[in-house]
């Protein structure tokens, strides 16, 4: 079966938007974010807002890629702002031909010095792996393992190196038969999660076993109250 994903490569004018809530140690509420993935002509755009409970404050990132519409979701720019307690941060990164990567970093109103390097091929924004996955799911089989290579947005203690990482496509569990979606082994920058998917490609669930944490896919009126309850 192909994948919608993978249709959506040709479609403009597509839009997804996907609430997502994030508990630690099992019941922590750590945190909700909201994806918004549009299709626009010849480009796919991805935008990533989050909400955190850390230390007694709300803290809010926001992530934003843009993609080029073809096969290898080749990245175009970003970009990135955070802010914690006094500290805040903007990122902004642009790729040239594919391979170029200059980033342009703020913190706290100071800029600091330019970032720039080559980047190899195939690489895709951080960001976009759902697109990836489902670009790349419909001719996968159990126990097929696959690397890919991501750019992270917000590296800056790596100088925004790549980062690899490998997805294995996992025999259904009871889980995945009652919703219907494919169950993911995904190891990534050293941490291994299991990912549910739709047919879409879009996470239902995921369990980062190293941080201990779940990730749930919730309706936008549960995702607002999450960390008012």
């Amino acid at each position: 079966m192909i994948l919608l994903w993978a249709l959506l490569i040709v479609q403009s004018g597509f839009t997804s938007d996907e609430w997502y809530t994030v508990t630690l140690n099992p019941s922590v509420r750590y945190g909700y974010y909201h994806d918004h993935v549009e299709i626009q002509g010849d480009r796919i755009i991805f935008q990533n807002h989050y909400w955190k409970h850390e230390e007694g404050f709300l803290n809010e990132e926001h992530l934003g890629g843009f993609s080029k519409n073809d096969p290898d979701l080749t990245p175009l720019f970003f970009n990135f702002q955070s802010k914690y307690r006094a500290t805040e941060i903007k990122i902004d990164g642009t790729v040239k031909d594919g391979k170029w990567l200059t980033v342009k970093i703020h913190k706290t109103g100071q800029e600091l010095p330019i970032i720039t390097r080559t980047i190899p091929k195939k690489i895709i924004l951080s960001i976009f792996f759902p697109v990836w996955l489902g670009k790349t799911l419909p001719s996968m089989k159990p126990g097929q393992t696959i690397s890919f290579t991501t750019l992270l947005e917000d590296n800056l203690e790596a100088s925004f190196n790549p980062v690899s990482g490998r997805v294995r496509l996992e025999k259904p569990d009871d889980y995945a038969r009652k919703t219907s979606s494919q169950k993911l082994n995904v190891n990534y920058r050293d941490q291994q999660s299991i990912w549910y998917v739709d047919k879409k490609g879009i996470p239902l669930k995921m369990d980062l076993l190293s941080s201990k944490a779940r990730v749930d896919r919730v309706s936008k009126e549960t995702a607002e109250r999450f960390l008012q309850e």
